[in-house]
């Protein structure tokens, strides 16, 4: 039970009775065409203090969601409200002297599971950067260094540069348990990045080849592997997070990660999986609320980015992989957080998939403006 905490259980209550009344009375169910509805669900997003990561139960600040999608919300017209998010996230990681992967509704940082989070803290500054607004961050620089200086401690091995090898750390994947996983080193070389374009900083990954490492210790000639330890194999986000944001800049590699993607089916039907049929990974023990829910479920987050990779490569594939995600989104009138192999949305026992996702900005703008989401 080692990962239970107040807010985690109080959540975890709110979010079980919002997925009783979905499976009982269904979801929200928007309007119009597939730009029509993503549009509506990013309205819906914003509740006039903060993006929610979801318009269903998922209605936190998290900090990995918003910034996956804060190039795009602000490209899209939404720059003050993004400013504002971040001053309201900010100003709460301050008083609990940390930042944290989400934000309760009434407030409340929290981690889930109650581990350090790399990518939460690591795309955090990436939205700080990409918000370029000074002035929010006045009286702030002594918190930011010290989360800076607390990520370089806790995530990064000092010798090697890569995640640190035998921690658990939650990720977007939050429920595995991963041995130096691919995606956490890839987080490593964002925060490097991200810290040394702010300059306001002390930088403490200086001195370091982040692209090199990543590419000797993970790429196997085909595709990277999930992580240093455990199984070897091809995953969903060990394959897309390296190229789309701008750490490995490859094309000759993206093509041979994309073609040895889709010979593990990890796209199909429509991407994208984490892990091939067969790979059993190490899970926390939550996870029996919702089997296969992070190993073999279609998820739209690593999806949408998959697909903006295809645009460099394939552009074909990429126009089918966005017509099936229009189908999709159409068919449900929503953009659901992950789908079964035959399209309808993930559900289990106890858990029915989250609506409304933040990330259909990311497919709006795909879809409208024919560009890549992702800077």
């Amino acid at each position: 039970m080692g990962n239970l905490s107040i807010p985690i259980i109080s959540e975890g209550i709110r979010i079980s009775s919002h997925c009783a009344r979905r499976r009982a009375f269904g979801w929200k169910r928007h309007s119009g065409d597939g730009q029509s509805i993503c549009r509506s669900i990013v309205s819906d997003c914003w509740n006039g203090r903060f993006f929610q990561a979801s318009s269903g139960h998922f209605r936190q600040f998290y900090a990995r969601d918003f910034g996956w999608c804060v190039d795009t919300l602000m490209q899209l017209g939404y720059a003050e409200e993004c400013k504002q998010t971040l001053a309201y996230a900010i100003d709460r990681y301050v008083k609990a002297g940390r930042i944290t992967v989400a934000i309760t509704p009434s407030g409340r940082p929290f981690d889930f599971p109650l581990v350090y989070s790399p990518d939460s803290v690591a795309f955090f500054f990436k939205s700080l950067l990409a918000a370029g607004d000074e002035e929010m961050l006045t009286g702030k620089a002594d918190f930011l260094q010290k989360e800076i200086d607390r990520f370089a401690a806790t995530a990064m091995d000092p010798d090697t540069g890569l995640a640190r090898r035998g921690a658990h750390f939650s990720s977007l994947k939050d429920y595995a348990i991963r041995d130096g996983a691919c995606y956490d080193s890839t987080m490593i070389a964002l925060m490097a990045q991200t810290i040394k374009k702010m300059k306001m900083f002390e930088n403490p990954f200086k001195g370091y080849d982040f692209r090199k490492k990543i590419i000797e210790n993970y790429w196997m000639g085909a595709y990277f592997k999930d992580a240093l330890g455990g199984p070897e194999f091809i995953s969903g986000d060990a394959n897309v997070f390296p190229f789309a944001l701008g750490i490995v800049d490859d094309d000759t590699k993206l093509r041979r990660s994309i073609k040895s993607i889709k010979e593990a089916g990890l796209d199909h039907p429509f991407p994208l999986r984490y892990e091939p049929d067969g790979v059993r990974t190490n899970q926390i023990w939550e996870e029996r609320f919702v089997p296969a829910w992070e190993r073999t479920a279609h998820w739209a987050h690593q999806g949408l980015y998959y697909i903006d990779l295809l645009g460099r490569v394939d552009k074909k594939a990429q126009r089918e992989a966005l017509s099936g995600y229009t189908d999709l989104i159409e068919r449900h009138g929503t953009l659901f957080e992950c789908y079964n192999p035959d399209g309808t949305p993930y559900r289990s026992l106890t858990y029915h998939a989250d609506e409304g996702m933040v990330w259909a900005v990311k497919m709006s703008y795909m879809t409208s403006q024919r560009k890549s989401i992702y800077t």
